[in-house]
């Protein structure tokens, strides 16, 4: 279940203490803004609402009736915490927003390894071709296939920049 909050306040001092040292951003770096950030909205099931998110800056954090009544409340949230780490001198995390590659690299283990290629040949696939199928079917249906090229799908995202 989510808890729906609206962040006012400053960190636990504990963590204040940690993270105390300030740190100066270049003068050659861009400034960062909410615009800067993925905004995530989902629906609810649970809680019959859409939810807002803004990984890796925040969670589950404001809900509301349709989307468009939780975006603004969302953007709302990423820029005070933006303002908050920026008051606090702590570096803001990357934002989720930008082109990916479509690669990375990923450690299993060698156990898991073994029992993924085995399954991988069973099926008579590629390991990667194995895993990627695994991964779209994990994901809830919620991952497109790559466009073909010269061809752009339209895109059914949740997700608003």
């Amino acid at each position: 279940m989510y808890h729906f909050w609206k962040w006012k306040g400053r960190m636990h001092s504990d963590t204040k203490k940690r993270h105390s040292k300030k740190l100066s951003a270049p003068q050659n770096m861009k400034k960062i803004t909410a615009k800067d950030y993925l905004k995530v909205i989902e629906w609810s099931n649970e809680d019959k609402c859409f939810i807002g998110s803004a990984p890796p800056l925040i969670g589950p954090c404001c809900h509301g009736k349709t989307e468009a009544e939780v975006l603004p409340q969302l953007s709302t949230i990423v820029a005070e915490w933006i303002k908050i780490y920026n008051e606090d001198g702590l570096p803001l995390p990357r934002s989720a927003t930008g082109e990916y590659s479509g690669k990375f690299l990923l450690r299993t283990g060698k156990e898991l390894h073994r029992f993924l290629a085995i399954r991988a040949l069973q099926s008579g696939e590629s390991l990667n071709n194995f895993i990627v199928k695994q991964l779209r079917a994990s994901s809830g249906g919620n991952v497109l296939d790559t466009p073909k090229k010269g061809k752009r799908e339209p895109r059914k995202s949740l997700a608003h920049a």
